[in-house]
C-alpha cells in the first residue's frame, strides 16, 4: 500500500518561501504567499491523513526569515538611496 500523499499547499508554500529568499523585491509577496499557504497546509494536515507537516513548518519558518530579510534589504536600499 502506498503512503499518504503530500499536501500540495505545503509543497507550493515551501517553494514560494524558498524563492522569496532569492528574488529581490517581489520576494516580499512570495514570502507572504508562502507563509499563508504553509499555515493553511498545517491546519489541513492536522485534519487529514496527508503528509507534509515538516515541509509546511519549514516553509513557514523560511517564509518568515525571507520576509524579514527582504524588508531589511528594502529599508537599507531606500535609506542608501535617500542618503545620496
Amino acid at each position: 500500500m502506498a503512503g499518504a500523499a503530500y499536501n500540495v499547499k505545503a509543497i507550493i508554500g515551501f517553494i514560494a518561501s524558498l524563492l522569496a529568499v532569492f528574488v529581490p523585491v517581489f520576494g516580499i509577496v512570495l514570502a507572504i504567499i508562502g507563509i499563508v499557504l504553509c499555515r493553511i497546509a498545517q491546519k489541513e494536515i492536522v485534519l487529514s491523513a496527508e503528509e507534509g507537516a515538516a515541509l509546511a513548518k519549514a516553509g513557514s519558518i523560511l517564509g518568515i526569515i525571507a520576509l524579514v530579510l527582504q524588508l531589511f534589504f528594502l529599508i537599507v536600499g531606500v535609506a542608501a538611496f535617500l542618503a545620496v
